[in-house]
């Protein structure tokens, strides 16, 4: 008997490092080619056990007052798995109201920059494929564009290696389309992966740093379920 518990014992000691030790993949996909626009964000984690997608097949704009129609889809394998779409209108008055609320979690967390700047650190980006063809009526416009948009993707990754690790150097690519009218297709694939353990780590001390807050704790109750 004392066998069989010390086998079961050292059997779960084994999965819970195995688990720790593993890693959680995120892969985000950003496709745009004329009107068609899909986002999609795929996680797994423990070895492929969980995963979870969430995709924007559409983003309409309305106008500058109702902003953006966008169309979401979530689904995951967790029990019989879960599938849900909706709709939302994304206007000047959500972005306020998530800007709001961005300030609201900075007041209920002790040194959440400092926090998230060393949990982003440990993301590790694997692959980043950003291609982009653009195309003006005019041959020195589309010129033009073309330059600034390698500027634009320039700085972006070089803010993005500010906050996480890129192991390979991105594949970056801007093609002038000349002689049509106009024309902008962009396709982004991000693959970038941290280990469990210090996904767990992380969540702990945010935990802690909530509670050394007085009223963090209920301050992102309110935030988190806020209607």
């Amino acid at each position: 008997m004392w066998i069989w518990l010390g086998g079961l014992i050292l059997l779960l000691l084994l999965l819970i490092f195995a688990a720790l030790i593993s890693r959680i993949r995120l892969t985000l996909n950003v496709n745009k080619h004329s009107k068609d626009d899909t986002i999609l964000l795929e996680v797994s984690a423990l070895f492929g056990l969980f995963k979870y997608k969430y995709e924007i097949p559409m983003l309409k704009f309305e106008n500058l007052k109702q902003g953006i129609q966008v169309k979401q889809q979530r689904q995951d394998n967790v029990m019989k798995g879960h599938h849900k779409e909706d709709e939302q209108q994304i206007d000047k008055d959500k972005v306020e109201g998530w800007l709001e609320n961005w300030h609201r979690i900075l007041d209920a967390t002790h040194d959440l920059k400092v926090w998230m700047q060393r949990t982003f650190r440990r993301v590790r980006v694997k692959h980043l494929d950003w291609s982009t063809e653009v195309g003006l009526s005019d041959a020195v416009h589309t010129a033009q564009l073309s330059g600034a948009l390698w500027g634009v993707k320039y700085s972006l990754v070089g803010l993005l290696s500010f906050y996480l690790k890129l192991l390979v150097p991105p594949e970056l690519f801007v093609i002038p389309i000349y002689g049509r009218k106009p024309h902008f297709t962009t396709k982004m694939t991000c693959i970038a992966e941290i280990r469990c353990g210090y996904a767990i780590y992380a969540g702990l001390v945010l935990i802690a740093r909530v509670l050394k807050v007085k009223g963090g704790v209920k301050k992102w109750q309110n935030i988190l379920f806020k209607g």
